[in-house]
């Protein structure tokens, strides 16, 4: 009975392998995107941008959000972008704002193969620092925008 058996495992596995086997080319998501159209935000906010009329504009209901802080949902693609904004006064500096968003982005190394910081400048003057995570993190994208240097 026992020889029987492995007489079956090996014939099984015999035919079950096969030399000329082709790995699967990496496939990528497509996104098709919809004709680009905007909105302003409204101007009881003490910043102004335009967003998507694809996009929905909520309050954010997180525990930690603030007066200003919105989200910017997309249904179709089931995307969020979360819009933090602080004031600069005699409580938060620029530094202090600045290494707390780099300190977050910071905290995602655990996780993250890579990360690419880059300094912009945008046409209206402003300057930007974006970075972009690669890996198994829950924010691929971060970006703080302001307009002091």
């Amino acid at each position: 009975m026992k020889s029987s058996y492995y007489i079956w495992v090996f014939a099984v596995t015999l035919f079950c392998c096969q030399r000329d086997y082709t790995p699967k080319p990496k496939g990528y998501n497509r996104f098709i995107l919809p004709e680009p159209q905007y909105h302003t935000l409204p101007d009881t906010f003490p910043y102004s941008f335009e967003y998507s009329k694809h996009a929905q504009l909520l309050d954010d209901t997180t525990w930690i959000s603030d007066k200003y802080w919105v989200e910017i949902f997309y249904p179709q693609f089931r995307a969020d972008v979360h819009i933090t904004y602080k004031r600069i006064d005699g409580e938060n500096t620029l530094k202090e704002l600045l290494d707390d968003a780099y300190f977050l982005t910071a905290k995602h190394q655990i996780k993250a193969y890579a990360i690419d910081d880059v300094i912009l400048k945008t046409e209206s003057g402003m300057t930007a620092s974006v970075a972009e995570l690669d890996g198994q993190v829950p924010s691929q994208f971060q970006f703080v925008v302001t307009d002091s240097t």
